[in-house]
């Protein structure tokens, strides 16, 4: 790839926002390189949809060193971050999801990293049908989409106590501030909630951002269940092949610190290889 970097076009809101952007990613690296053992060695072409700053074409070029990479991102400052790493084997391209300039099945494997959550949050349902038949048209028979992204909890009434005083204000803030899904709870005369736990997981997967809390009042991370994946997958034509569903351990480790559930704690992940058919 030549390694050519345009001046960005859109900036973040402040450096500081951009910067937390950037260190969150890398920190998300290892995490992300749980995708790696789904990709046959032997694959020719890889995309991914929603390629952000590179940290996942990071791993792919130098794990998949004679495979052909692309990164697609709709967003000029992250195409020149990902641009930036000057990876031998990987080309990015500045595209949205839903109209990918490559031709009918042409590709081996589809990612979705941490993307189709962007896609619900920002197109809605549609949108994400949308990119999904684009990734189906340039797939090659018996070829991979692979998902990494938040799960959805299984609809569940649980009682919550906040360990600390801040994380009290902070769901009364959120409340206030997330406009994105009606606010379903019930304050307890004892101070704790009792809430439906597909409400209480947006506020868990967001009320520890200072920097950036503006653009996660717009984010829904819940968005499918596990069956919801599976049924959204086989209307494009997909069959999940794997699937696993976890606890990051940054999420455990906070939030046992800051809250008790009379339930466990929600799954925050999943990983998904889907084939499409022959």
């Amino acid at each position: 790839m030549e390694c050519k970097v345009q001046q960005p076009v859109q900036q973040f809101q402040d450096q500081a926002e951009y910067q937390a952007l950037m260190e969150g990613l890398e920190r998300s690296k290892f995490h992300k390189a749980l995708i790696l053992p789904l990709i046959e060695r032997n694959t020719e072409k890889i995309v991914e949809i929603g390629c952000g700053n590179g940290v996942v074409l990071d791993l792919l070029a130098h794990n998949f060193r004679k495979s052909q990479i692309t990164g697609i991102d709709l967003d000029p400052v992250m195409c020149d971050a990902a641009r930036k790493r000057c990876l031998d084997n990987v080309d990015v391209l500045l595209t949205g999801a839903t109209h990918l300039p490559l031709a009918d099945e042409s590709v081996d494997v589809v990612i979705y990293c941490s993307t189709i959550h962007e896609i619900y949050s920002h197109g809605g349902p549609h949108e994400v049908d949308n990119s999904l038949s684009e990734a189906v048209r340039v797939l090659k028979p018996g070829g991979s989409i692979i998902i990494r992204d938040t799960v959805k909890p299984a609809p569940e009434k649980v009682r919550v106590n906040f360990k600390k005083d801040w994380t009290r204000k902070r769901f009364r803030t959120f409340i206030k501030d997330y406009k994105v899904m009606p606010a379903r709870y019930r304050q307890l005369s004892d101070g704790a909630v009792q809430v439906e736990l597909d409400y209480f997981f947006e506020y868990l997967t967001k009320y520890f951002y200072e920097v950036g809390w503006h653009k996660e009042m717009d984010e829904i991370y819940g968005y499918f269940t596990k069956e919801e994946f599976r049924d959204k997958l086989a209307q494009h034509g997909l069959k999940v092949a794997k699937m696993h569903s976890y606890l990051l351990p940054f999420f455990e480790e906070k939030w046992s610190k800051d809250f008790s559930m009379d339930a466990p704690f929600p799954e925050s992940t999943v990983i998904i290889k889907a084939v499409k058919g022959q």
